[in-house]
């Protein structure tokens, strides 16, 4: 018995002590071993990111990055410039295209698991945010989500800005766990990536013995470059065009309903205007100010929802809908008493306003609907 202690209490040394403890990730190192493998997608279009997962070069990146285009040069850190390259796979649903271009040896990624990503487990992203190559920021795993199609989503508070799209989302072994699609553009660090096991079961058939390529991207030349003057291409959608969301409320539960409210626009086939294309000049105060500001970025209207909670209280969830000359088109207003909790309540009310919005998309009575065949 004696002995048995003794044991327990050496054990419970061991775990407390420095050399016991849980190392904290060598980032620096991972970013040292991952880089070589991280490349610019480059298209007449704009600039993604990328990255190698086969020595033979083959690369993943958003099928969004290479969408409509006609060319592709695929620049790695070393200044090396591939130009063309077949397209072995792409899913427009998960947002992702598997890439071929003619390179031997090259530096690979470690692939990891992404049915073990843990909530709150520190995570790093690579990519080439604005076009700046190889830039590194590390943030925590913030949530794994479903959305409405059953597709998991890893939602980081890494930071990520247009041209990292693409990146690959490292644990903190080195392994890829994910490969960034989208932010929020109303917030700040709300950045979202695709599961790397779905890429995974893509590899696996695109890698087999016989697979043809979807498609032959041509080489992109110099004098076609758009990297010197154009956007990267890390938003789908460039068209003028759409309705501007934004609202108030308290900040825990603000994101959630944001979040909400413009996938269903999204899903309506309505352009949500970013909040970067949006000139605020310090108008940003009153529902005039807003409008105002929209214009810059030729909106269509502007969405304003205000959200209200309270302990004991009814909490309270309004929508009003602006043309562009600020003309109130409409207004809609949703409710919940609090029964268990104030996260039950909020989406409750939210969940409400999206089967409301949901009707107001279906009779055409959102401003932006015809955004996207502009």
């Amino acid at each position: 018995m004696r002995n048995q202690l003794l044991l327990t209490i050496a054990s419970i040394v061991t775990l407390c002590s420095p050399s016991g403890a849980q190392q904290a990730p060598s980032w620096p190192a991972i970013v040292e071993g991952t880089s070589p493998a991280i490349v610019v997608v480059e298209t007449e279009r704009g600039l993604g990111s990328g990255f190698f997962v086969r020595s033979d070069g083959t690369l993943i990146t958003n099928q969004h990055v290479i969408e409509d285009a006609k060319s592709v040069a695929v620049r790695t850190s070393s200044g090396e410039v591939y130009r063309g390259a077949l397209v072995m796979a792409s899913d427009e649903a998960r947002d992702l295209a598997i890439l071929r271009v003619d390179a031997f040896d090259v530096p690979s990624v470690r692939l990891g698991n992404s049915n073990d990503v843990k909530v709150g487990s520190g995570v790093l992203l690579l990519g080439a945010p604005r076009g700046l190559e190889q830039t590194a920021s590390t943030g925590i795993v913030a949530a794994v989500r479903v959305d409405d199609s059953g597709m998991r989503l890893i939602q980081t508070s890494a930071a990520a800005s247009p041209g990292s799209s693409g990146g690959p989302l490292l644990n903190e072994s080195g392994e890829v766990i994910g490969v960034l699609s989208f932010s929020v553009v109303q917030s700040q660090n709300l950045n979202f990536a695709v599961p790397i096991n779905y890429a995974r079961g893509i590899l696996e058939r695109v890698t087999s013995v016989g697979a043809k390529p979807e498609a032959n991207l041509a080489p992109l030349t110099p004098a076609s470059s758009t990297s010197a003057g154009k956007e990267p291409a890390a938003v789908p959608n460039r068209t003028p065009g759409g309705v501007y969301v934004t609202g108030f409320g308290p900040t825990e539960h603000l994101q959630r309903v944001y979040l909400e409210l413009t996938e269903v626009l999204a899903q309506g086939g309505i352009r949500v205007v970013e909040l970067r294309e949006v000139r605020t000049g310090g108008q940003m105060t009153s529902v005039s100010g807003l409008i105002e500001a929209a214009k810059t970025a030729s909106a269509d209207g502007v969405m304003y929802f205000t959200l209200s909670t309270g302990y004991g209280q009814t909490d309270r969830l309004k929508v009003q809908c602006y043309d562009r000359d600020g003309k109130l088109l409409w207004q809609d207003e949703t409710t919940s008493l609090w029964q268990m909790t104030i996260d039950a309540a909020v989406g409750a009310v939210t969940k409400r306003m999206k089967d409301k919005l949901k009707v107001r998309i279906q009779k055409r009575q959102v401003p932006g609907q015809n955004a996207a065949s502009k």
